[in-house]
């Protein structure tokens, strides 16, 4: 055996291994994508965001079909070449096109069969897809205080508020609520716990980590404020004092919904759970279950208000 035949068997199966870490590169590039199709699908419960993603993956599949004919190509080339003599270089060129040829046709299936079998494999057996877009579910967020509450306040004409006594929200989304009550033909209504039963505010205490004579005087400051604001705009403002505890805060707006939830710990928290809603079937629950909340409640006139 003669050295160039030597260095021709040694350098071929280097030449080979380093083209599998071009495989390897395919395939991770390809989970990637994957894993972002399926992101796209739970973000699609979005109205019209998978059906506007479409066009966007039908060109980077465009795309990836003519890299891997080209890929293809270079590689069959090599193949030739490499067999127009016979020695160590073209003996390497040889087996880095069959290598090439390798990873072109394992990218090809990865890509036009496994990624989609694995997405879809991975939505059917989670039924995230369906399920999110039945719920309406549009966000998940520790950041309450990062979301923006000027779309839905335009997103219809009516706003009902399930609070405990909300003092960081009024600080918060005060002026986008005073131009929606500055429309008369908007709605506003607030249910309350109601801070006369003894009861629920000593409950309520426990959990806000907060004294009774507090705590009910922070359910009357929120109650006057949005009197005050009934007294100052156009739009109709309901208060209702409710004799449940809540378990969660609610902004429920005509299209979209806000919901936090509360914790079991006592006193406060920075990280608040919340859930963004669009159409589905988490705001027609959280619809009906408001009505049925003010049915078993009382409408609260300035008179009282005015007298704590």
């Amino acid at each position: 055996m003669n050295r160039h035949e030597s260095n021709a068997k040694l350098h071929g199966p280097v030449a080979t291994m380093s083209v599998a870490a071009v495989i390897v590169g395919l395939m991770k590039t390809h989970t990637e994508l994957c894993i972002k199709c399926g992101a796209s699908r739970v973000v699609g419960a979005q109205a019209g965001y998978t059906q506007a993603m479409k066009p966007v993956r039908r060109k980077n599949s465009q795309i990836t079909i003519l890299v891997m004919l080209l890929v293809a190509v270079a590689g069959f080339s090599m193949v030739v070449l490499g067999n127009l003599g016979n020695g160590m270089w073209f003996s390497i060129l040889n087996q880095l096109g069959l290598a090439v040829l390798v990873s072109v046709a394992i990218g090809a299936l990865w890509d036009f069969i496994g990624r989609r079998w694995l997405a879809d494999e991975l939505f059917e057996k989670m039924n995230l897809a369906t399920d999110l877009q039945q719920w309406g579910l549009t966000k998940l967020t520790f950041e309450w205080s990062k979301l923006s509450w000027k779309e839905h306040f335009s997103s219809g004409r009516t706003l009902d508020l399930f609070i405990g006594y909300g003092r960081t929200w009024r600080n918060t989304g005060g002026n986008e609520l005073e131009d929606f009550l500055s429309d008369p033909r908007n709605r506003l209504r607030v249910c309350l716990p109601d801070p006369s039963e003894d009861w629920l505010m000593a409950a309520m205490g426990k959990r806000f980590d907060k004294d009774v004579q507090s705590l009910r005087a922070e359910i009357f400051e929120a109650a006057k404020h949005y009197s005050k604001l009934r007294e100052e705009h156009d739009a109709s403002v309901q208060i209702f004092f409710r004799p449940g505890e809540p378990t969660h805060v609610a902004y429920i707006f005509e299209r979209s919904a806000v919901v936090t939830l509360y914790r079991h710990r006592r006193g406060r928290s920075k990280q608040i759970p919340t859930f963004v809603m669009g159409q589905g079937e988490f705001l027609d629950f959280l619809t009906d279950d408001f009505e049925e909340s003010i049915a078993d409640a009382r409408e609260v006139a300035d008179v009282e208000l005015h007298g704590n």
